[in-house]
């Protein structure tokens, strides 16, 4: 590579997994110095890779050179999630400083349905939904947590109170996960904070592909 710059470098770290840090522990050997999208780029790579320890790692290095933002601690609450470590991410939410948003309670919630921790979880949901009550996904997430455990009133409370907020399970949903992060999204969707620059980004590549004939 002729020119090594720091966004040739995150590029590089949010394609690999296990080589992610190999190439972030050499960014200080050629001066690169890793920019705050560089540390979401290898904070998720140690998530899906499993590198705990080393993620959690960074981000105390991070601690004392930059501010993390809270993309970086949706990283590390998905990390520890994904590891099992569900506790600990509800520990590391209660110490972060500064109040969690949707994202990190959400995929905090995401991760107590994968691990069975429906304790925790109604902790967890119960904090989300101070946050912002109005997402018919996350009340469907607790209402399928009770329904593994057989707890059906539990199910129809929840249910209840879904139909009594006038809430709806909007169809076609999907998720995608940025930055350790997951968004629900349904087609059209005009919701997403940053749905204009989306649109833009996706009639770019509209563009792009119609020109090269796809």
């Amino acid at each position: 590579m002729p020119q090594k710059s720091t966004i040739s470098y995150t590029t590089m770290i949010s394609c690999y997994g296990q080589r992610a840090l190999e190439l972030f522990n050499h960014m200080p050997k050629l001066g690169i110095k890793p920019d705050r999208i560089t540390y979401v780029a290898v904070l998720s790579a140690c998530a899906f890779s499993g590198l705990v320890d080393e993620g959690i790692q960074i981000f105390d290095s991070m601690v004392g050179e930059k501010k993390p933002g809270m993309e970086h601690h949706c990283c590390v609450v998905d990390m520890l999630g994904r590891a099992g470590r569900v506790r600990e991410a509800y520990e590391f939410v209660e110490n972060m400083g500064t109040e969690a948003d949707v994202r990190i309670w959400g995929s905090l919630l995401g991760a107590c349905k994968i691990h069975g921790e429906l304790e925790l979880g109604k902790v967890v949901a119960k904090r989300l939904f101070e946050v912002e009550k109005g997402l018919v996904g996350y009340h469907v997430l607790l209402s399928n947590m009770y329904a593994s455990k057989g707890r059906w009133e539990s199910v129809d409370m929840v249910r209840r109170g879904i139909k009594e907020m006038g809430l709806k399970k909007e169809p076609g949903c999907s998720w995608i996960e940025v930055g350790g992060c997951v968004h629900l999204f349904v087609a059209k969707d005009q919701k997403h904070p940053q749905s204009d620059e989306i649109y833009a980004k996706l009639r770019d590549l509209d563009a792009d592909m119609r020109l090269l004939g796809l």
